[in-house]
């Protein structure tokens, strides 16, 4: 059902891909490009009432769990994407998910806990390249989970700490950070 989900997105059939996200496809699978169901849409530029369902077919997916930060095989995300396409609607749209990680943090989630791949949301957060206004979201969002105490030093099942990411991503503002925060 992936492949009909990956094709019903590279249609802009949105009405039928939502039926299949609703119906349990997987909203985390990737296709050959590494592409995720998130990704293709938001990559995609659709008008009139298409843009409509794109927008609801993203929230169904964001809703649904979609990771908006996983990448294909080129290095992109959902908000690269978007942002390539100059798409402000989905970057709002993606920019107000990673306002909910805030809201979420300082609610008193536990910034500790991890994913299936042993990610904290810490190293998650390091692990992204946003740009623009994002970028300031990101810094700011380290910031709170050092302040709530999140361990830097955990590692995920692939041995990489927060730190690790942010040299692999080379993202100097995050090293420095860490390096602060953490020293």
């Amino acid at each position: 059902m992936e492949y009909q989900l990956f094709e019903a997105i590279s249609e802009k059939r949105y009405r039928l891909a939502r039926i299949l996200v609703e119906g349990g496809v997987d909203v985390n699978c990737q296709n050959e490009e590494g592409e995720t169901p998130l990704l293709m849409v938001c990559d995609g530029k659709p008008g009139g009432n298409t843009k409509r369902m794109q927008m609801d077919l993203i929230r169904i997916l964001l809703n649904r769990r979609a990771n908006y930060r996983k990448r294909d095989r080129y290095g992109r995300t959902s908000l690269t994407c978007a942002h390539i396409n100059k798409d402000h609607h989905v970057i709002q749209l993606l920019e107000n998910t990673c306002s909910l990680a805030r809201i979420l943090v300082e609610g008193g989630v536990d910034v500790n806990c991890q994913n299936e791949e042993g990610e904290t949301p810490l190293l998650m957060v390091c692990d992204g390249k946003p740009g623009g206004n994002t970028k300031r979201m990101q810094m700011d969002l380290i910031r709170i989970l050092l302040n709530r105490r999140a361990n830097y030093r955990k590692r995920d099942r692939y041995g990489r700490t927060s730190l690790t990411c942010a040299h692999i991503n080379k993202d100097h503002h995050v090293i420095q950070l860490l390096e602060n925060t953490c020293s």
